[in-house]
């Protein structure tokens, strides 16, 4: 008799499939005022948080993703990820 194992079984994978070119890239910045002013987490202040907020479309699909980071970011996924 065999023990069971303690591992999780491989998740099914489907087979690969070919690569979609991405035929838009939308990117966009956005700045997010604080709701009740300055905000504080002991070692900075700030009152707005910024987002590089990027839809991809490829194959009839639209993606989304973000990031809560500064907005030069929006260069970086302008200008060296979309020619990619």
């Amino acid at each position: 008799m065999t023990a069971p194992s303690a591992e999780p079984a491989a998740p099914d994978r489907a087979a690969p499939q070919a690569a979609v070119k991405i035929e838009r890239l939308g990117v966009r910045v956005c700045t997010l005022a604080t709701e009740h002013g300055p905000e504080s987490d002991g070692t900075a202040v700030w009152d707005a948080t910024t987002m590089v907020i990027v839809e991809p479309r490829a194959g009839g699909l639209t993606g989304l993703g973000y990031s809560y980071i500064a907005g030069a970011a929006a260069g970086v996924v302008r200008d060296l990820l979309a020619p990619a």
